[in-house]
């Protein structure tokens, strides 16, 4: 008997790509806001990098979830969001 060997003529990558969303939300008036905000975006994606500027009150994220999900979730916590724009992941733009 002739045993034969078959290899994949497939190879599947997945690519996760990390998307960085920079919020305007108006009604962030102190640090406690910026926790709850904080906490709810890290329920839906734990591993989020969330970074809450209450002077500016702007949200910066970067997750895997998408924007429509994490606008949800700061309006879970209480927050509406008046304006929204992806930005570079690795950018530290914070205006």
């Amino acid at each position: 008997m002739e045993r034969k060997t078959f290899r994949s003529l497939y190879h599947i990558s997945i690519i996760i790509l990390v998307m960085a969303l920079k919020l305007q939300v108006p009604d962030i008036n102190c640090n406690g806001c910026a926790k709850a905000i904080t906490t709810s975006i890290k329920v839906i994606e734990p591993d989020a990098k969330v970074d809450v500027d209450v002077a500016s009150k702007t949200v910066v994220v970067q997750s895997k979830t998408s924007s429509e999900f994490i606008k949800q979730a700061i309006n879970a916590a209480g927050f509406q969001v008046a304006d929204s724009r992806s930005i570079s992941p690795s950018s530290s733009e914070n205006n």
